[in-house]
């Protein structure tokens, strides 16, 4: 099996059709085992895609669970060479799969890889990023990029100096929202940190952990998937913006706040 896609669904019913339709039925040149983790009791996710899609292997939580504790639960019922983490909001575009594999076949120091996300509009989302520093998560966290985001702390953050044009680039992290692991990899690092990060942070952590051990993260600008991407973080009284400030404090008291970037020194 070359490809384990799990996705994770909290409720997402029409989100999940719409990935799935954009997947399931087509002829693809790779081996793709697909999973459904139905995160939301009384799983009604479950039971649509059961019907509509009777290939997609499916697990369902008694309660429900964290991106990181989800993550690690997908991968350790899969099979594949490869994982594909894709959120429900994910519509997978021709040759998305194809091209992801290649990739990584072709490049075995990377552990984890990430096509480009692009907007339902066709423009690009900052979905590749540099590592975070206090003063631009302050900045996010209290929802002054919405004013001051064309600041270069902010800027710099999310990275949109990348280029698109080289087939691919070394980047800091991708967001969990669409990235292909290393099985070898996540063996060798062990599973996400589903102690700290219940959710948010999960995907830099683990980007983290592999520079930190030598493995490469890149950008692989020649794939695409379009993200309906609706950041529910922003709302300053959400749950979500909870979740996310939680995180980061979590996220610097494991590393420090002086963050050292442990891509230095790799070639």
């Amino acid at each position: 099996m070359d490809l384990s896609v799990i996705t994770i669904s909290h409720g997402h019913d029409a989100e999940v059709k719409r990935l799935y339709e954009s997947i399931l039925g087509k002829d693809w040149k790779v081996g793709l085992e697909i999973i459904l983790i139905d995160n939301l009791p009384p799983h009604k996710t479950a039971k649509l895609v059961s019907k509509a899609f009777p290939g997609v292997k499916i697990l369902k939580n008694k309660r429900p669970r964290g991106f990181a504790h989800n993550a690690n639960l997908g991968i350790s019922k899969s099979s594949g060479r490869y994982i594909f983490l894709l959120n429900p909001d994910i519509v997978v575009l021709d040759g998305l799969f194809e091209k992801m594999v290649k990739f990584m076949d072709e490049h075995p120091d990377v552990g984890i890889a990430a096509p480009v996300l692009l907007n339902v509009d066709g423009s690009r989302q900052p979905s590749a990023r540099r590592f975070p520093n206090f003063w631009v998560i302050m900045l996010r966290g209290l929802g002054l990029d919405r004013y001051l985001g064309f600041m270069s702390l902010n800027q710099k953050y999310i990275a949109n100096d990348v280029p698109l044009n080289n087939g691919y680039v070394n980047v800091d992290w991708v967001t969990g929202a669409a990235m292909i692991i290393r099985r070898k990899a996540y063996e060798v690092i062990g599973p996400f940190d589903d102690k700290n990060f219940f959710l948010y942070f999960e995907d830099v952590d683990y980007c983290y952990r592999l520079w930190k051990a030598g493995w490469r993260v890149a950008y692989v600008t020649e794939a695409r998937a379009v993200h309906e991407w609706k950041r529910r973080s922003r709302n300053p009284f959400s749950v979500y913006k909870f979740y996310h400030v939680v995180s980061s404090i979590r996220f610097f008291k494991k590393y420090g706040l002086n963050l050292k970037n442990p891509r230095e020194g790799l070639k």
